[in-house]
């Protein structure tokens, strides 16, 4: 875990200053750890404690970032067990609403043809 911490604080420091909050510079740090495939899913990542130790944030700041990290599904927390990197899921909203309506155009014709004949 200490080699993850560092890898995380090397990311953290080396993430350019462009006036985020302290919170958003660590969602974008771990966000990239994730989508880069650095940690994989299911993957437990540093506590609060830890990260709050290795970076020197405060608890509320690393707990916010983790939270919204979890509120937009990058993240699973489980009491009692930690947090981990989520499954990823593999929906394409654009190609279910292409799905969608071409279901209900199908639905529709076979509703008019069905009514006269």
């Amino acid at each position: 875990m200490s080699s993850t911490l560092s890898l995380l604080e090397h990311l953290f420091s080396n993430l350019p200053d462009n006036s985020l909050p302290i919170y958003a510079k660590l969602k974008q740090a771990i966000s990239l750890k994730i989508s880069s495939g650095e940690w994989k899913a299911n993957q437990r990542v540093p506590s609060e404690a830890e990260i709050v130790n290795a970076l020197g944030m405060s608890r509320m700041t690393v707990n916010r970032a983790l939270r919204e990290l979890t509120a937009e599904g990058f993240l699973v927390r489980q009491q009692g067990l930690g947090t981990f990197v989520a499954e990823k899921k593999h929906t394409q909203p654009y190609l279910k609403c292409i799905t969608s309506r071409k279901r209900l155009r199908f639905e529709a014709i076979n509703t008019i043809q069905s009514y006269w004949y």
